[in-house]
């Protein structure tokens, strides 16, 4: 697998995807390349979830947009993967 070192953006918080997606809750927000990420992880689902995501973008060749879950035996499991249309800088 190639991995490329742009950055990546995981959100994700410790409850529902309803109380994210109505606004309840504000997830939790990483950022930086897959090495940084990696690196610096302290959960063990970070690393499954950087080597899936690297190998959906080479399976896809394009940008995507993945949801997931980590069960209760912190195992990473791909609920949904689609393109990214457009990107946006931070500000």
């Amino acid at each position: 697998t190639v991995i490329e070192n742009q950055n990546i953006v995981i959100e994700f918080a410790p409850t529902s995807g309803d109380k994210v997606v109505q606004g309840e809750i504000n997830p939790f927000r990483l950022s930086g390349t897959f090495t940084e990420l990696s690196s610096a992880a302290d959960a063990f689902w970070i690393n499954d979830l950087l080597k899936a995501l690297m190998d959906l973008k080479e399976a896809y060749h394009h940008e995507l947009d993945i949801e997931f879950v980590v069960d209760q035996k912190d195992q990473f499991l791909l609920v949904q993967q689609r393109p990214i249309s457009s990107l946006h800088a931070s500000h």
